[in-house]
């Protein structure tokens, strides 16, 4: 994505004149090409102030790298003057245009915009709001490019319909959000979509309701691998997954969705996922690379396809517990990312991993959340020892044939004063009772003696300690410690370290964020601010 201030520089690339008494050294064909390898935009405009020779080649570049984002009227004229003033050496190479926003746009301003889009020929990816006026809308439906279109839409607003019924372009991406929920159904898909059935590759909604049943689908979206919505109702008599199966029959890569709704009760769920394995007993997805949901969703979906990676928000209630053991016994992944509320005691890592898990299930990314509530002359609710946390969980894993582990733990303490204890007093270690860095090797040696199956371990434990002042929460500690281990091969030479160090060699932080992009380890976004936010500053 592109700023308006480097739009800016690139128009002012056009005055630089040449010196009259230099000539060129090398050979400006082996120049351009070097320009073409460029990564950094920042780069490619540098590049392309060297010489005039060399300009028009590097604004080429700089067009086809990545969408400009036009996030006011100044910049949409910005970039209008740039591309006209030599239309045919510039628009036909702009990649792509956000422009989110067009309610305080004068008319000029959008016929500019619009004669943007007309003059982009070769325009890849497009984001603009769908009530923008006719010209514009006129002018993305004439559009024959289009590969990635996001489109903000409008409650009471059919300028979605229009634009995505008249669209002319093979899309491969699309996304949609923010229009009145019901608006974008598998109905709408179906009937109204056909000409996206063989080109589109992935799909985002807000919400996708299954409104058709499973036997009127006659158009299938073949090409369509990756599925994402924040809801789509798998409850209806009408439309449940068997309608999901017929419209994308070779989804394979991304599956999300989000919660069944809170009020179904436990009957209708069980009647549910029955319904669902009577299905797959048919027909079946091949494979799905992940599956992003909740643990009372995957129980729901009761997936019969092999899934690679499946990340599961669970909740703080047995319930969460038993959905997401009976979805592991019945068809566990490869690599499991889920995270847990300890508010109500360790209890709930019991029979977490059923045996037949361990078939398939290598890689395990835990998050554990636990809220401490201290009151004076009372115990602190569900509160336990590091020591106790760590047990009980190598209980519950160890069965498991892991050679990946990441384990957070992330504490929130609540300490209430009495009249005898001082606001600026110290945090009470005993209190606390968290894990402090010299904690993790030991920790980590004990999974391994648990699990020598292991290959990689990460630890991880954070926490804030709050204090009442007045009516409010006042944040007085904070702490994080991270570790990260290699188990040392038994095959790696006299320098593998001894015993004493349980066989595991520290990574330094770089590597270990190497290898935790490498092998998808990564924390949720809500669960990264969560630790950034145990840092403490540096003085």
């Amino acid at each position: 994505m592109t700023s308006p201030k480097e739009v800016a520089f690139a128009i002012g690339m056009q005055s630089i004149q040449p010196a009259h008494d230099q000539q060129p050294r090398l050979n400006f064909d082996v120049l351009r090409m070097v320009c073409n390898c460029l990564t950094d935009v920042s780069d490619v405009l540098s590049f392309g102030t060297t010489c005039t020779a060399l300009r028009k080649g590097a604004l080429q570049r700089r067009l086809r790298m990545s969408p400009f984002i036009l996030s006011s009227s100044m910049s949409v004229d910005r970039l209008h003057s740039l591309l006209f003033a030599d239309e045919a050496a510039r628009a036909p190479f702009l990649y792509g245009v956000a422009c989110p926003v067009f309610h305080f746009y004068s008319q000029d301003v959008l016929i500019r915009f619009a004669a943007i889009l007309k003059a982009a020929t070769n325009l890849k990816s497009l984001y603009v709001p769908a009530r923008t006026g006719n010209p514009i809308i006129t002018a993305i439906c004439d559009l024959t490019t289009l590969r990635e279109l996001h489109v903000l839409a409008s409650v009471g607003d059919d300028s979605l319909r229009t634009i995505l019924k008249n669209l002319r372009s093979p899309l491969r991406y699309l996304h949609v959000e923010g229009y009145e929920l019901g608006t974008f159904s598998a109905k709408f898909l179906h009937n109204e979509l056909p000409h996206l059935g063989q080109t589109l590759e992935a799909l985002k909604l807000d919400d996708f309701p299954l409104d058709i049943p499973a036997s009127s689908v006659k158009t299938r979206f073949t090409s369509v691998r990756s599925l994402e919505a924040d809801e789509i109702d798998i409850s209806s008599d009408l439309g449940q997954l068997d309608v999901l199966l017929e419209l994308f029959p070779n989804l394979d890569t991304t599956f999300a969705l989000g919660p069944p709704g809170p009020t179904i009760p436990v009957p209708e769920v069980e009647r549910r996922r029955q319904r669902n394995m009577e299905t797959q007993k048919t027909r079946t997805w091949p494979r799905l690379d992940r599956l992003v949901c909740d643990a009372r969703m995957a129980y729901i979906l009761a997936l019969r396809c092999p899934i690679r990676l499946m990340t599961i928000d669970t909740t703080n209630v047995f319930d969460g517990r038993r959905y997401l053991a009976e979805s592991l016994r019945y068809n566990a992944p490869q690599q499991l990312h889920f995270s847990l509320e300890l508010n109500d005691g360790l209890a709930l890592l019991d029979w977490l991993f059923p045996p037949e898990a361990a078939v398939k299930l290598t890689r395990l990314v835990m998050f554990f959340n636990h809220q401490i509530s201290r009151r004076p002359q009372t115990l602190h609710r569900a509160s336990f020892q590091w020591q106790e946390l760590l047990g009980r969980l190598i209980v519950s894993i160890k069965h498991l044939r892991l050679t990946h582990l990441r384990l957070v733990v992330c504490y929130h303490v609540f300490q209430s004063m009495s009249k005898r204890t001082q606001p600026n007093m110290g945090v009470d270690e005993d209190f606390v009772n968290t894990a402090r860095e010299s904690d993790l090797l030991p920790a980590a040696t004990a999974f391994l003696e648990a699990m020598p199956s292991l290959e990689y371990i990460f630890l991880t434990t954070c926490g804030r300690t709050y204090v009442p002042v007045g009516r409010r929460w006042e944040e007085r500690h904070k702490w994080l410690s991270s570790k990260a281990w290699r188990v040392a091969g038994r095959h790696e030479g006299p320098d593998v370290p001894s015993a004493a160090t349980g066989m595991l060699v520290e990574l330094s932080s770089e590597a270990a964020e190497v290898i935790i992009d490498r092998e998808e380890f990564q924390l949720s976004l809500r669960e990264e601010v969560q630790v950034k936010a145990c840092i403490s500053p540096i003085h």
